[in-house]
């Protein structure tokens, strides 16, 4: 993967909460539930996901992305395929930086800025906290660590099997009838409403919107004293 000096970057790190406590059946499903979230990210985000998502040390997971303002979506997204697939879920750090590069296309061998932090803070992560914000630039955006960290507590209190599933299909931008395929039995576009509801997914939506737009145009939105959406 070539990598363009200078240019931002998002890395994503998690890893699955007490995997080895798992039972048996469910730890035998998790390298495949991990491997077909990637591949749902992959198909959503395109050439701005330009590697899979690499799977290393049985548990632990990590992406790059060109685009640093995909990282929350990202996160969400493959947060709530894990929380709907398997009695699990997964801690995750975004980071934007710069990167060096990537060796042998393993985003889990990549050096830089971007994976240095982003490691770094999963390792401290500590007690109930399951998502948090970093950037190379810390004076510029750090009020965003407080923003994940309370998206962070909505998903731990409020995101079920069913709820993070219809979340999978909304993050995606899906309608709610083809969310309601999701099931193997499909279910009433009502139930997804409810579903959707539920997750505080009209919030949840707020908050990417706002974090899209701040990563999207950075310099516009750090020079615009004004801008009433800024953290």
């Amino acid at each position: 993967m070539k990598v363009q000096a200078g240019q931002l970057y998002g890395v994503l790190t998690g890893d699955i909460v007490a995997s080895s406590a798992l039972p048996l059946h469910e730890r035998k499903r998790l390298h495949v539930v991990m491997t077909e979230g990637g591949r749902i990210l992959q198909d959503h985000l395109g050439p701005r996901m330009p590697l899979p998502l690499d799977i290393f040390s049985g548990d632990g997971w990590q992406v790059l992305l060109s685009q640093p303002a995909d990282l929350l979506r990202a996160a969400l997204l493959y947060r709530a395929y894990i929380r709907s697939h398997i009695a699990a879920d997964t801690r995750v750090v975004m980071a934007v930086g710069t990167i060096d590069f990537v060796p042998r296309n393993r985003v889990s061998e990549g050096e830089g800025v971007a994976f240095q932090r982003s490691g770094r803070l999963l390792r401290e992560l500590k007690g109930k906290i399951g998502m948090r914000f970093v950037a190379e630039e810390d004076a510029r955006w750090h009020g965003w660590d407080a923003a994940v960290q309370a998206v962070d507590a909505l998903v731990v209190q409020a995101w079920n099997d069913k709820r993070s599933l219809a979340l999978t299909g909304a993050l995606r931008g899906l309608k709610q009838q083809e969310i309601a395929h999701l099931w193997d039995e499909p279910v009433t576009q009502q139930a997804i409403q409810k579903f959707l509801s539920k997750s505080g997914w009209e919030c949840v939506e707020t908050v990417l919107s706002m974090f899209e737009r701040d990563f999207k145009q950075p310099q516009e939105v750090v020079n615009d004293t004004n801008n009433p959406g800024r953290l």
